[in-house]
């Protein structure tokens, strides 16, 4: 679910507002996945949710960003926040 979500931010047009709210989107579509596919319980469970709360906060200012340049810096905070999974998890 973590390559899915790198997916999305990689392929992710960004020529306009739309695109980085449909890109917003799909990193909803993702987030929810990951939510609702999750097997980890104690520690590793409440770990996860430490670096998932901010991720799904940054999404939801993406979604509702109104510039382009809002929303690419906003994207960018996204990019390095999911790229930050390999240093406290195990894939």
């Amino acid at each position: 679910n973590v390559a899915l979500l790198q997916n999305i931010v990689s392929e992710a047009k960004k020529g306009s507002l739309e695109d980085y709210m449909q890109t917003a989107a799909q990193l909803q579509e993702g987030l929810t996945k990951m939510v609702n596919e999750c097997k980890m319980k104690g520690a590793e469970h409440d770990a996860l949710h430490q670096w998932l709360e901010p991720l799904m906060d940054k999404t939801k200012e993406l979604d509702k960003a109104t510039t382009v340049e809002k929303a690419a810096t906003i994207l960018n905070e996204v990019d390095k926040h999911i790229n930050l999974f390999k240093q406290y998890f195990e894939k």
